[in-house]
């Protein structure tokens, strides 16, 4: 409750509310920031403090209860259970993160693949009879009668066609 009345000295809005601003000009108030060290509440970067609890609840400006309970939080040392918590999480995020830069290289031949095909395909025809490069004899592409074509392989979905 004593909280939330010297919140209440902060904010000349009716709609009771804090901003970064205001919190910073407040904290400059030696008597203010004393209140907050009392209190277990160590701020040496107004700016970043305010941020977090921010950034905690999604806008840049919290309602002065919001603010005072995220403060009341906060109170105190962080327990070795916290602790191990916030290092478990650090490293599930690290094994994440290696994951995806491991896909991510791993897509790289593939995508390049992808776009040497397209620009391939795409480009202008360079045969004298004015077809397209990607259909013409000079792509290796050849019509084989389906007579001479012969199917293997050990499943239906991966059969292979060669040329007899």
């Amino acid at each position: 409750k004593d909280f939330m009345m010297l919140f209440g000295g902060l904010d000349g809005d009716p709609n009771r509310t804090i901003t970064m601003e205001e919190f910073t000009t407040k904290m400059e108030d030696k008597k203010f920031r004393t209140y907050f060290e009392v209190r277990g509440l160590d701020v040496k970067d107004a700016e970043a403090f305010y941020q977090m609890l921010a950034d905690v609840h999604g806008t840049e400006v919290m309602t002065i209860a919001d603010f005072a309970v995220s403060c009341m939080r906060l109170k105190g040392m962080a327990s070795s259970v916290d602790q191990h918590m916030n290092l478990f999480e650090l490293r599930q995020l690290s094994s994440y993160l290696k994951i995806i830069d491991n896909l991510e290289h791993r897509l790289e031949p593939i995508t390049e693949m992808l776009e040497a095909g397209l620009k391939f395909y795409l480009s202008p025809p360079a045969s004298p009879t004015g077809m397209p490069r990607h259909l013409s004899s000079s792509a290796c592409v050849n019509v084989v009668p389906s007579s001479s074509v012969q199917t293997i392989g050990a499943h239906p979905s991966q059969k292979l066609k060669h040329q007899l």
